[in-house]
């Protein structure tokens, strides 16, 4: 798989491709499209990365993952909706950088589990509020279990929360959330909540 690094950190970029051994690793002057990841050091080119997006560009072929040194919940928001699909903390460790890059080439959304445990309860509450806004179709899928399950997913509990909650351990948890997931056609937490949404 081709990655691409981008921003003015040399000593960050340094560190990335250290990450990225066994990959094609190419570090960049300026963003272009292609079949590929792209890393983005949002700290230094976070603008370049935004008007590229603005502009269309990039939608088809390259995927990004954007990295800035104090990620927050509204720019992870924010980057989401303009079509990047990883976001995080540019020193996070290596195992959650190379689960960052794997999940991205996959085409799933990757974020650091905390901004998917507030944005899961912000936008789950949210979901709750709205007393116009209908339950989505998939709901009608799901078992009378996987319906307790996705409640207490919408209301921002952890995978140990919930199996503490329903009195069942973590690995039957997941294996809900995988049904829950297919039923919905999604891949993973972040996109389940933002199809209950409607978005």
């Amino acid at each position: 798989m081709k990655v691409v690094l981008f921003g003015d950190d040399i000593s960050l970029l340094n560190r990335w491709e250290r990450f990225l051994v066994g990959y094609d690793v190419k570090i960049a002057g300026s963003i272009s499209d292609g079949d590929e990841v792209v890393v983005v050091d949002f700290d230094s080119v976070g603008k370049s990365l935004l008007e590229y997006l603005k502009r269309g560009e990039g939608r088809a072929g390259a995927r990004f993952v954007a990295l800035q040194s104090a990620p927050k919940i509204k720019t992870a928001e924010y980057l989401l909706a303009a079509g990047v699909r990883g976001y995080g903390n540019s020193y996070m460790q290596r195992v959650h950088f190379l689960s960052c890059i794997e999940t991205v080439e996959e085409g799933n959304i990757w974020l650091f589990p905390e901004f998917v445990y507030s944005l899961v309860g912000r936008v789950g509450g949210s979901i709750r509020s709205d007393s116009h806004v209908d339950a989505p179709y998939f709901v009608e899928l799901l078992s009378p279990r996987e319906k307790e399950l996705y409640s207490f997913l919408l209301d921002g509990k952890s995978n140990s929360e919930i199996a503490d909650i329903m009195g069942i351990t973590v690995r039957t948890v997941k294996a809900h959330l995988g049904n829950i997931y297919e039923k919905a056609g999604v891949n993973g937490r972040v996109e389940l909540v933002l199809k209950a949404k409607g978005m």
